[in-house]
């Protein structure tokens, strides 16, 4: 995010209105993130997004998301992508359930 998100909203700041990053784990990562070996994936700059404006919010629930969406000019998603190997991330994923909801495995 901060190597190619930012420095480009940073670029046009000027040009945009009102920018919103809706979601989980936009101020501070997780707990569990490093835990995991995620914690690259969850670094977070609630500083810098301060200095370019960008609001954070609370997710949405499910039944809210096309009204919340509906409610901007441009809808942007964006993924935390912290490795390009898929079966370390479902290792990842199993790992992090097996840890923190121990009934659901």
């Amino acid at each position: 995010m901060s190597e190619r998100l930012l420095p480009a909203v940073e670029a046009v700041r000027n040009h945009l209105g009102e920018i919103r990053f809706v979601g989980l784990w936009w101020d501070a990562p997780p707990a569990w993130a490093a835990d995991v070996g995620a914690g690259s994936a969850f670094r977070v700059e609630p500083g810098r997004l301060r200095e370019l404006g960008i609001r954070t919010l609370p997710p949405v629930a499910y039944r809210d998301v096309i009204p919340s969406m509906s409610s901007a000019q441009v809808n942007i998603m964006t993924q935390r992508r912290y490795s390009v190997n898929w079966a370390r991330d479902l290792e990842i994923f199993r790992d992090f359930r097996r840890r923190y909801h121990p009934r659901s495995s």
